[in-house]
């Protein structure tokens, strides 16, 4: 090969190699824009993002299954802010520290809360409620009890409820009923009474928590809900007062009774639970 040639081909070399190196740029220049923009500014932090609290351990009224806030309060709120266009992030974390994250203003505010002076005093409370709780009693299906609000007639049967439960407290106090078993939870109580057990004619809790447990016990179909709740409590997502909120409240009340209307409301507790009568 002559001296000509081996310049000609180191050249030819050359050109080569540049045209690999500024492709190569090229294509590493497009990976990098086509990357997405990260930031670090906490969801909550945003203008239009509102930070509620919730009860935890609380199916199927709220819970978390996999990581994730469900339940039919966080659905129903979720969905009541989407219409009106705002973000919501939601956290679950005992009852007391609820109460306190919404009294010191750590968070814009909580559910479910039932109404009292000395919390209207602290929280704005929407006139629309979140959810109306049901204390019901339900026995098996070939029970031949009754309940006509006259729970002193029930002092015969043995009563079914939660250690903790303190709806029934007033009535032990005054010993109007005395037949009352406790168990750790509604799965528990609700196995004893199809089981037969002699203590436990009649199980008493929050209707959306009776239901969901026995669906997912497979026996349903098998109890039937007495007529008559023993109470029936609205329970509200409330907000804290460290901004003005009767601007928001307003539009919240009225989205919420277009949800009742819609059929989307109810859609979402038919997602969690049947409540069956």
């Amino acid at each position: 090969m002559t001296s000509k040639n081996i310049l000609n081909w180191s050249f030819i070399c050359l050109l080569l190699y540049l045209c690999v190196l500024f492709t190569s740029c090229g294509s590493s220049e497009k990976q990098i824009i086509q990357q997405p923009v990260l930031t670090d500014t906490p969801i909550e932090d945003l203008d239009n993002t509102l930070f509620f609290v919730g009860e935890q351990n609380f199916a199927p009224i709220s819970f978390e299954k996999e990581g994730a806030v469900m339940g039919i309060s966080p659905d129903i709120i979720r969905e009541v802010f989407h219409r009106m266009g705002y973000n919501v992030k939601i956290k679950l974390v005992p009852w007391k520290r609820a109460l306190e994250m919404a009294k010191d203003n750590e968070v814009d505010g909580f559910f479910s809360a039932y109404k009292s002076a000395e919390r209207e005093d602290i929280y704005i409370y929407p006139n629309e409620s979140l959810l109306v709780e049901k204390n019901v009693f339900v026995v098996r299906k070939d029970s031949t009890i009754t309940y006509d609000g006259d729970i002193s007639k029930l002092d015969k049967h043995g009563i079914g409820t939660l250690i903790g439960y303190i709806t029934l407290d007033k009535y032990i106090e005054k010993k109007i009923i005395t037949n009352v078993d406790r168990s750790p939870n509604t799965e528990a109580s609700l196995n004893k009474l199809m089981n037969g057990d002699r203590n436990v004619d009649l199980v008493v809790n929050t209707n959306y928590i009776i239901w969901y447990t026995a669906e997912k016990m497979g026996i349903a179909d098998s109890l039937k809900e007495l007529s008559i709740p023993l109470t029936e409590t609205p329970s509200y997502l409330v907000f804290s007062k460290k901004k003005d909120r009767s601007e928001m409240v307003a539009k919240f009340e009225a989205e919420l009774q277009r949800m009742k209307t819609d059929g989307s409301y109810d859609r979402i507790i038919q997602k969690y639970v049947t409540i069956q009568n």
